[in-house]
């Protein structure tokens, strides 16, 4: 190592800009860490498992749970979402310690801070009560309340309350939570609580923007050992059936802090149009691609070798665009019909 700071920032640079251009493999950070591993603090600890900065915070480190695929999860999601051009947080597995895990490039500029949507929220609500200050990390509120209000209506109007008019384009952040929404509904996503998004806000000019996906790891249950080895033993037997499929929605449709209430049944509910152009046009570009060439090239990009991820993927993805699509069709009909 050297004793010159600069020198230090010149070499943590170019390590880290290495790690972002190459082709990703499984890195163990025990090998490359040259500076201190050092825990984030307590106000940055959005989810429940510890998470670590390393090259001083340019990237940081979740250790994946056991006996799950969050990990591949995480990462397979960032590349297939590289390939249809949707901005995503840019995760690759690694392991610290002989425990499995990804890390993630931050993403939070120098003059900008993430605002989750707990802390929007309970700012929003704290505000009206007591006229506090925005956007304390202390939470005041119970997160069941807090989970009423993760939807798109009253973020539109806590974005209203919250930023100067005049500098935020609400209408376009709410579409782009739109989006988050319509993604996840195409992977089933179950863990999209009101932590699992956020805003960038811009100290400097006091402007927002859509933080890019983060904690993914939920797709299809696969951040949960029991889902996992329930899918594992019936690919292992058949294959993934359609009642495989009813098995994972019944999951996400008895959970509540999923985002803005987006059970696969509600589609048929949902009166947005924005929504439904957006799934159109995410499955007419899957569908150009080829399902296939994308999850097979995501699965190199990510460096997953894994037969059983694979099979898992590729049929509930499958299914799930098969059903979205009859949804649609069916939604549209009702449209036209009123």
């Amino acid at each position: 190592m050297t004793d010159n700071y600069e020198e230090y920032i010149s070499t943590l640079s170019r390590i880290t800009n290495y790690l972002s251009s190459m082709p990703k493999k499984e890195f163990d950070l025990n090998d490359i860490c040259f500076s201190d591993v050092k825990i984030l603090p307590k106000t940055e600890q959005h989810g429940k498992r510890t998470k670590f900065e390393i090259f001083d915070g340019n990237y940081i480190y979740k250790e994946a749970k056991s006996n799950t695929m969050e990990d591949y999860a995480e990462v397979f999601f960032y590349n297939f979402l590289k390939q249809l051009n949707v901005e995503c947080a840019e995760y690759f597995l690694c392991s610290f310690k002989s425990k499995k895990g990804v890390c993630t490039r931050n993403f939070i500029a120098p003059n900008e801070i993430l605002l989750t949507g707990t802390q929007l929220i309970d700012s929003y609500l704290s505000y009206n009560e007591i006229n506090s200050q925005m956007f304390d990390y202390n939470l005041h509120h119970d997160i069941r309340l807090i989970t009423k209000y993760n939807n798109f209506q009253d973020i539109a109007i806590i974005l209203h309350k919250l930023f100067d008019n005049s500098k935020v384009n609400i209408q376009y952040i709410v579409e782009e939570l739109k989006k988050i929404y319509c993604i996840d509904l195409l992977f089933l996503q179950s863990d999209r609580n009101s932590s699992n998004w956020g805003i960038l806000y811009n100290l400097a000019n006091s402007s927002i923007k859509l933080a890019p996906f983060y904690d993914n790891s939920g797709i299809f249950k696969l951040n949960n050992a029991l889902q996992v080895e329930n899918l594992t033993n019936n690919i292992s037997k058949s294959g993934v059936s359609e009642i495989m499929y009813q098995n994972i929605n019944l999951l996400r449709i008895n959970r509540s802090d999923d985002i803005f209430c987006s059970q696969l049944s509600m589609i048929n509910k949902i009166d947005d149009v924005f929504i439904l152009n957006y799934l159109n046009q995410l499955i007419d570009k899957i569908e150009e691609i080829g399902l296939n060439n994308i999850i097979e090239k995501s699965l190199v990009m990510s460096n997953i070798n894994s037969d059983i991820f694979k099979r898992i993927i590729t049929n509930n993805l499958s299914i799930n665009i098969d059903n979205i699509k009859k949804l649609i069709n069916r939604h549209q009909k009702k449209l036209v019909l009123y």
